[in-house]
């Protein structure tokens, strides 16, 4: 098995220094460290590295989050943040960027492993996502079977590492009844309004399957109160939406539930069945 190299961006030496020796112990390669963020970028490109560990706060022009979102751009390498800097602004900037996860100093050493080691099956996930989405080009959204793998991974990454994902389950009222009338072009449709209501506001790491006649987003490293807002901003969008089909122009009655992952949970099913159990209208609902 191959070691798994990463690139420190970190502007105080001694830290870093010292996260370098962490590092080593735990069995990784440090490629380089570097102090700016104009530095990680070139070194980056160099090495290639399978991580970068990065400080928001850094020397440069550039800070930790514009640099990370510059190597994630260019290269597709997966960023883990590293820093003293934990108000919620700054955790949500962070992670707008794609960012596969966030430390908070000072940390363990079992913390800084558990990151790394959830930070690299997301990127592997996101890697088996865009080799599906290369196979099946019309739709990002996932088929059952390939979904419920994914969920599978992220659950046993968060009961092995201690780390967070929530889900958002979207349910349309008639669903099943006005594609058995309409046909595959109202499915379509439907497919089509989901993609366009959250492709603006997913992140590279989460993903959508269908389940049935049901639609179920997973946000890796995203917690119940975050997950709660984006999954009543995404089903209020869907409700707003319009299906004009040649036989009929439907409105959507859209219904969403969320959940988020639990250290008792058994499975990932546990966390499937609350969301769904949680199912509530959206505001405008009952006017339709």
């Amino acid at each position: 098995m191959n070691t798994i190299s990463i690139l420190i961006v970190e502007d105080e030496l001694l830290i870093a220094h010292n996260l370098a020796r962490l590092l080593k112990k735990l069995g990784y390669q440090v490629v380089e460290i570097v102090s700016s963020g104009e530095k990680a970028i070139q070194i980056a490109a160099e090495k290639q590295p399978d991580l970068v560990l990065m400080d928001i706060v850094i020397k440069g022009q550039m800070n930790g989050i514009e640099a990370a979102q510059e190597i994630q751009n260019r290269y597709g390498i997966p960023i883990v943040y590293v820093t003293a800097y934990a108000d919620d602004a700054t955790v949500q900037r962070a992670k707008a960027t794609g960012a596969y996860g966030f430390i908070v100093k000072p940390f363990r050493k079992e913390q800084l492993h558990g990151a790394i080691q959830v930070a690299l099956g997301h990127h592997q996930r996101v890697t088996e996502m865009l080799r599906l989405a290369q196979v099946n080009s019309q739709t990002c959204i996932l088929d059952r079977h390939h979904f419920l793998s994914l969920l599978e991974k992220d659950f046993n990454d968060a009961s092995q590492y201690e780390s967070i994902f929530s889900i958002i389950w979207i349910s349309f009222d008639q669903f099943s009844a006005r594609v058995e009338t309409l046909g595959a072009a109202f499915e379509d449709a439907v497919i089509g309004a989901v993609i366009k209501a959250t492709t603006p506001v997913l992140r590279k790491i989460d993903y959508v399957g269908q389940l049935g006649p049901d639609f179920i987003i997973c946000l890796p490293e995203i917690d119940l109160r975050i997950a709660e807002t984006m999954g009543e901003g995404i089903a209020q969008t869907l409700s707003e939406t319009t299906i004009a089909l040649p036989e009929a122009t439907l409105c959507l009655i859209v219904r969403y539930g969320v959940a988020s992952y639990r250290p008792d949970d058994e499975g990932f099913e546990m966390i499937l069945e609350r969301a769904r159990l949680g199912i509530r209208s959206t505001p405008d609902a009952d006017a339709k």
